[in-house]
């Protein structure tokens, strides 16, 4: 008995506990688990067990079991929520024929490829017509977000596999509502709405979750997640961060508003496919997390403003991951700002038009923040970026905001110097 406890500590428990931990890990040290598993299982095969060769094969099957439930052993965990969903659907189709499976299921298939069609001819209004309000609002966000940076998409999917996974049935009907988990292959193209030339090509397997709720006896989306292995990949700071705020977390369109190929030092940071997009005083704002090569994190928020910059960074003396290559350093007569900030032109020429953005009233707001930001502008385009900290977040939209503000004054005093 002791003999089949530690043959099953050793390889079954042992060798899943160790994957798991690898999993947390960077993932070069993820490719090397299973070549450490195999040494392990030789090691205890040559050095323990081997007088006995049934508790060798023991071992060896012991371990197989191990690293293929923890690799695929997800599909079998997945299948049981889409039993246990179907089993909920035939039991609500018993008494409501809304509820029936065939017809479900088609319907599904329908919204999703309807959804797929006007999201890429940017069409919120009859988006809005097969969703729910708050999940077509987050639509409309996207589509202006798109807009402003004057970029269009192109979408070549086929659905591989929808399968309903969760499925909820109240006893009023009024907040009816199921899951389907749809596995595609997509190519997509994200293009320049000026040049019409392709900026990036997006080309993968995707898994995603739709949401459909019942709505005076339609069913309509109710939101859309980006998945893994059946689960939604969530960061949970963001997702509370966008519920405080008002705004809409979504973990599958950060890739399409990322700037690319713009020469911002914030392309050195590598996309995590999560993003808040929300409104802040009439401004758009959009917050991304993007990661470091060291794996450290970072929230950058981008509005744009109402006219255009040369090539500027403020970088907090705090921060040194922001590469000041290229540019050129500049000071100015704050002292209390020099403390905190370094200022960095693409040319000796922005030096006059970063006075005309900077003054008195922005510097004492920038100096006083509760931690470490920096600003990147170029053309329309402004990005704050800071580390993970939840607190300074909070105070984000604000500082676009008065970024804003203040570009607003400049193009004005700039427009009556012209005249003048």
């Amino acid at each position: 008995m002791i003999q089949v406890l530690l043959l099953s500590f050793f390889g079954y428990a042992l060798p899943r506990l160790a994957w798991l931990l690898f999993a947390k890990l960077p993932k070069y040290w993820r490719s090397t688990a299973l070549v450490l598993t195999v040494g392990y299982g030789l090691l205890g095969i040559i050095f323990v067990i081997w007088p006995n060769v049934a508790h060798s094969l023991a071992f060896i099957v012991l371990i197989v079991l191990a690293v293929f439930d923890e690799k695929f052993g997800w599909m079998r965990f997945l299948q049981r929520r889409i039993t246990r969903a179907k089993k909920t659907v035939h039991q609500a189709s018993t008494n409501d024929k809304s509820w029936d499976e065939p017809a479900i299921m088609q319907q599904s298939r329908e919204l999703i490829n309807h959804y797929r069609a006007d999201w890429v001819q940017k069409d919120f209004m009859a988006i809005s017509k097969y969703a729910t309000d708050r999940f077509g609002y987050h639509n409309r966000l996207f589509i202006e977000a798109l807009n402003n940076l004057d970029r269009t998409i192109t979408l070549d999917a086929t659905i591989n596999d929808v399968e309903v996974i969760g499925a909820d049935d109240t006893y009023d009907h009024e907040q009816d509502n199921f899951t389907v988990y749809v596995v595609s292959q997509e190519k997509l193209d994200l293009i320049d709405a000026e040049t019409k030339q392709v900026i990036k090509t997006f080309d993968s397997d995707v898994e995603e979750l739709y949401g459909i709720e019942r709505e005076n006896d339609i069913w309509k989306l109710s939101s859309l997640s980006r998945a893994k292995e059946g689960n939604p990949v969530v960061y949970q700071p963001f997702q509370e961060y966008a519920h405080q705020q008002g705004f809409y977390y979504s973990n599958r369109t950060s890739h399409l508003l990322l700037p690319y190929k713009t020469e911002l030092t914030i392309e050195e940071l590598q996309d995590t496919g999560h993003v808040v997009l929300g409104v802040h005083n009439n401004l758009l704002v959009t917050v991304f997390l993007l990661e470091a090569k060291d794996r450290s994190r970072y929230a950058v928020a981008s509005t744009t403003l109402p006219v255009g910059y040369p090539h500027i960074l403020i970088r907090n003396r705090a921060v040194t991951d922001i590469s000041t290559e290229n540019f050129k350093r500049i000071s100015l007569d704050w002292p209390a700002f020099n403390e905190h900030y370094e200022l960095f032109v693409a040319d000796a020429a922005t030096e006059s038009v970063l006075l005309s953005l900077l003054n008195p009233e922005l510097v004492t707001f920038l100096i006083n923040l509760p931690g470490s930001i920096s600003i990147e502008i170029k053309d329309r385009s402004v990005y704050v970026i800071l580390d993970n900290n939840y607190e300074l977040l909070q105070t984000i939209p604000e500082v676009l905001s008065q970024l804003h503000r203040r570009a607003l004054l400049s193009a004005a005093t700039r427009t009556l110097l012209k005249k003048h």
